[in-house]
């Protein structure tokens, strides 16, 4: 019994954290050279991106503790509208963030392999000639991740909105949400459903 209860905490660990997998999968399989090389920068990128968000929704006072569905009705919030605002945030591989998930591992696995096809010969002068060639694609992944999570800080509220609302619709319309749950299944956005 106590090995089933361990590999459904695997199970779950694993599908929570499909961003990660989706951020170094895409970088691997989309990069044409230095595949070793993306797939590492899709990680850097990715927790770099997290904390990122991190930083800056602490800064606005936001935190696991009190974006909870419990803390939000504290505030004033109907339950309904407590666990569509507790929906957008989650804490994935420690940080405390927006639930991007799959989609924030795609878009960081495709800008890293963009930015490996653009930098992995890059020549630097003597003096920082260990950091040329493929040793720089780490690092510029590093500073877009900073980029990046900062204008998912901005964007991702509208983003999750919308994908909320769509599984909103499709829960409650019936027929028509079964058409659009099945064109959502399509389109592999599959999370939004959840």
């Amino acid at each position: 019994l106590r090995c089933l209860v361990g590999s459904e905490m695997c199970i779950r660990d694993s599908i929570g954290n499909l961003g990660v997998l989706f951020a170094v999968g895409c970088a691997f399989s989309l990069s044409r050279k230095e595949k070793g090389w993306a797939a590492f920068s899709a990680l850097v990128c990715y927790l770099t991106m997290l904390k990122t968000v991190e930083i800056l929704l602490g800064a606005a006072g936001l935190a696991a503790d009190n974006t909870t569905v419990e803390a939000l009705q504290k505030v004033g919030l109907t339950s309904i509208q407590a666990s569509e605002q507790s929906a957008l945030y989650t804490t994935s591989l420690g940080f405390f963030g927006y639930s991007s998930g799959v989609f924030g591992g795609i878009i960081v696995g495709c800008l890293v392999a963009w930015i490996t096809g653009r930098f992995y010969k890059t020549k630097l002068p003597t003096a920082l000639a260990f950091f040329a060639g493929s040793r720089t694609v780490p690092i510029v992944s590093l500073v877009a991740g900073g980029i990046l999570g900062g204008i998912m800080y901005f964007v991702w509220p509208v983003i999750g909105g919308c994908f909320s609302g769509i599984a909103t619709f499709v829960k409650g319309s019936g027929l028509v949400g079964t058409f659009v749950y099945r064109w959502v299944l399509e389109l592999s956005l599959i999370h939004i459903s959840e």
